[in-house]
């Protein structure tokens, strides 16, 4: 069977995507997807106000290195591919405590609102 894949031109993004999984580096790749993610979500939903920036625990290492994150200069993935390695395993431990909390608030605060309204 001939390999059709090789008859189309590669674009710079195939072309990456493709020495990536050849090299092995997907996993790294998904890595700082993930960090890119968190990120992202965290800015949404305000982390990187001032007012919260007393946060501890999971969100204050959010906000240390996403504070640093300026989207009008580069993308959130952009930023992430150039945290060092350190950053990026503080912000992959401390994503899912930290959503864990918001879900936790959020359901918290629903209850409350139920109980006010009955």
């Amino acid at each position: 069977m001939p390999d059709i894949g090789m008859a189309v031109p590669l674009s710079r993004f195939h072309d990456r995507a493709l020495n990536e999984l050849a090299t092995g580096n997907l996993a790294e790749r998904m890595r700082v997807d993930g960090v890119a993610r968190v990120l992202v979500m965290a800015r949404r939903l305000g982390l990187f106000h001032a007012r919260l920036a007393t946060e501890g625990g999971a969100a204050a290492v959010i906000h240390r290195v996403g504070a640093g994150w300026d989207p009008a200069i580069m993308t959130a993935f952009e930023f992430a591919d150039s945290l060092p390695v350190s950053e990026v395993d503080a912000l992959l431990a401390a994503g899912p405590v930290w959503a864990h909390s918001v879900v936790a608030r959020n359901v918290e605060a629903s209850k409350l609102v139920t109980a006010r309204a009955a």
